[in-house]
């Protein structure tokens, strides 16, 4: 799978040339967003600019756009504990509070002392600590200023008995919050936090994001420092006269650090797994800076264009060509691929998959030159985790699926014509056959019966009798924690769970009955 990563970041990069690394590893931005009501709303990119000549705060905002990801260059937020540095952010907390000064301590002259100006005129750093003036908003009228001085002084003797770092860091904290929320409400119209997906900022009406010391700087931090010698974090992964463990090519710098890639291929966090218990790793899997380039831009494309849901799991639909296509335009074949598998997950309906596939139809011609791989993950804030890998899962077999799909929604439709919807059997019905609770050995169960469905292997017969007993208790007893819901209609769920098992029959996954 490693090898279709890098084979579809090596598509990315070589599309968009040489220097756009960092627009490859932009996040895309949803255009639209359900809000704390269920509702669907647009989202929008907040500017924020900083007018030296005037020292004021001004800000616009605008709707997001497909691109808007590459034009404020998203690239989302730094983990854990480590320092933010970006420019723009879906946090204001961020953006207004240390950013600034981190990046400022990694840029050269002369635009170190640009951000310098901006720290001295807007911002009060003290006790270990920066956080926006608020009186520097030029559209926060005199009745604002004054109310939220109020709420500051209450913020601050809310928490006088706090000591004094611990109280400096959340008085810092609630400051911003608070300072959102007014300041989105002051725009002309004004906003609610969940209509905004990204800031950005500005200096004299000029996009920082624009700047070729920053982008500079991002660069080394996503690739470069990997591949350097003096970074004292990072050198002892690095073999300057190594062997790619991808491309195959010799002598050339190779790192075995993949802190910056987000799908971790192997352990390097355990010491019994490095090659002679050094903690290097520089003997188990070395990658060079090309292949690093590569899988970054990989990476990304794929959670911007093959992603997509399983039940309710996050999944990732990575393909795997057999035979180089020079000429394949991977992002209309990215669509192609997400589209089949949403069929089958009911995330479309199976009349909207046949009118769209038309302008796939290439793609369809194309089925014995490539399979499909299926990663499951579970991704926190600061850590990503892997539930499991069903790999080279071959078209033919989602066709198999699709077809016994629109069979026994078919015979539903005549049979039971008011309850068929409920009724109908696609891959996210499965999910909620098999009770899952609140842990990964719940996923797994279920994750199991979806590799035995896409490699058409045998079911226990006894097994899901077994899971589907569960699932009718859960109802009975009205017992909460399961992704059952404890209110279902008890009657039409074993309905369901017999078309289920027809389901498995039809799929040739049915190990006696």
């Amino acid at each position: 799978m490693i090898e279709a990563i890098r084979e579809i970041g090596e598509y990315s990069n070589k599309e968009s040339g040489e220097s756009a690394l960092l627009e490859n590893l932009s996040k895309k931005i949803p255009v639209e967003k359900k809000n704390k009501n269920g509702q669907l709303v647009k989202q929008h990119v907040v500017i924020f600019n900083f007018d030296l000549d005037h020292q004021k705060i001004t800000c616009n905002f605008e709707e997001v756009k497909e691109d808007s990801g590459k034009t404020y260059l998203w690239l989302g937020n730094n983990p854990g504990n480590k320092p933010q540095i970006f420019f723009t952010t879906n946090l204001f907390s961020f953006i207004f509070g240390d950013s600034l000064l981190n990046i400022s301590n990694k840029v050269k002259e002369p635009f170190k002392s640009e951000l310098q100006k901006i720290l001295d005129t807007f911002f009060d750093c003290n006790e270990g600590f920066c956080r926006v003036k608020y009186d520097k908003f030029e559209f926060l009228d005199n009745e604002k200023l004054s109310l939220f001085a109020e709420k500051l002084k209450k913020i601050e003797t809310d928490l006088s008995d706090e000591k004094p770092k611990e109280k400096a860091k959340k008085i810092s904290k609630k400051y911003l919050e608070e300072l959102n929320k007014i300041v989105l409400k002051s725009l002309t119209p004004g906003l609610e936090l969940d209509e905004v997906s990204v800031y950005s900022l500005k200096l004299n009406d000029s996009l920082l994001i624009n700047c070729q010391e920053y982008r500079k700087m991002l660069q080394n931090e996503k690739l470069d420092c990997l591949f350097d010698l003096k970074n004292k974090s990072y050198k002892n992964n690095l073999v300057l006269h190594g062997n790619c463990s991808l491309c195959n090519r010799k002598d050339l710098a190779t790192t075995s650090n993949t802190t910056n890639l987000s799908f971790k291929f192997y352990m390097t966090d355990k010491l019994g797994f490095s090659s002679d218990l050094d903690g290097k790793f520089t003997k188990n899997f070395n990658i060079c800076e090309k292949c690093y380039a590569d899988l970054l831009s990989g990476e990304r494309f794929i959670d911007n264009n093959l992603k997509t849901y399983l039940g309710g799991i996050s999944c990732y639909v990575i393909p795997t060509l057999l035979f180089k296509n020079p000429n394949l335009d991977y992002v209309t074949f990215s669509k192609y691929i997400t589209h089949k598998n949403n069929a089958l997950s009911n995330l479309i309906t199976l009349p909207e998959f046949e009118k769209e596939l038309k302008e796939f139809r290439e793609f369809e011609d194309e089925k014995n030159n490539f399979v499909i791989n299926y990663l499951f993950y579970r991704k926190g804030k600061s850590d990503f985790k892997i539930l499991k890998l069903i790999k080279d899962v071959p078209p033919s077999r989602l066709d198999t699926i699709s077809k016994t799909q629109k069979n026994i929604s078919s015979r539903l439709a005549r049979e039971y014509p008011f309850q068929h919807n409920y009724l109908e059997i696609s891959l996210k019905s499965i999910y909620y056959t098999i009770p899952i609770g609140n842990n990964d050995r719940s996923y797994s169960t279920f994750l199991d019966l979806i590799d035995a469905i896409f490699s058409a292997r045998s079911i226990d017969y006894s097994f899901l009798i077994e899971q589907y007993t569960e699932v009718l208790r859960i109802i009975f007893y009205a017992r909460g924690g399961y992704n059952i819901s404890p209110n279902s209609w008890l009657e039409m769920k074993v309905l369901q769970l017999n078309f289920a098992l027809l389901f498995f029959k039809e799929c040739n996954c049915s190990a006696g009955d």
